[in-house]
């Protein structure tokens, strides 16, 4: 456990799994309860971490609560330096149904909605440390390939000369 997450019940041991986002339906923290439930029938050297706040808070640690994993899920609101949190835990999660955009992680690389391929893809990564280093420098040369100014530039200068055709 980072000491991000020492002030949130995280133990020395355990694997910080998360998700930052705004608590609202289209966010789907659903998906990712249902997935930690899944992954926690299997492993309990993992906890869990939804960092952020919305109209569904209280929904959602209600399903904690059902599903038999609150001792697991910490929900931390909102949190300031949302980079120092994100590059603190060993996984972040991403399971929107939509977004036009994600500024917290480009692709969740699983089926939306599929807490089952959730589960699997951090039980396969939880399992291997080289495997999950390899997945996360991948994941940055992607986004920094899509996302570097000089290239989004000319992405939005290519829009705005099409539009005005």
């Amino acid at each position: 456990c980072s000491a991000a997450f020492s002030s949130f019940g995280g133990k020395a041991g355990e694997k910080a799994v998360g998700m930052v986002a705004r608590l609202e339906e289209v966010k789907d923290h659903e998906t990712f309860l249902l997935g930690a439930k899944k992954l926690l029938d299997k492993r309990k050297d993992v906890r869990f971490y939804i960092v952020g706040d919305g109209s569904l808070r209280k929904q959602l640690e209600q399903k904690a609560a059902a599903l038999g994993i609150s001792e697991q899920v910490t929900f931390t609101g909102f949190l300031q330096d949302v980079e120092k949190i994100e590059a603190a835990l060993d996984i972040a999660v991403i399971t929107s149904k939509a977004e036009a955009l994600c500024l917290s992680i480009l692709e969740s690389m699983i089926p939306v909605g599929d807490s089952d391929a959730l589960a699997e893809r951090l039980d396969e990564l939880l399992a291997d440390d080289a495997k999950r280093s390899a997945f996360g420098a991948q994941a940055k040369r992607d986004a920094e390939a899509t996302f570097l100014a000089e290239q989004m530039t000319r992405k939005i200068e290519k829009l705005y000369l099409e539009a005005r055709k």
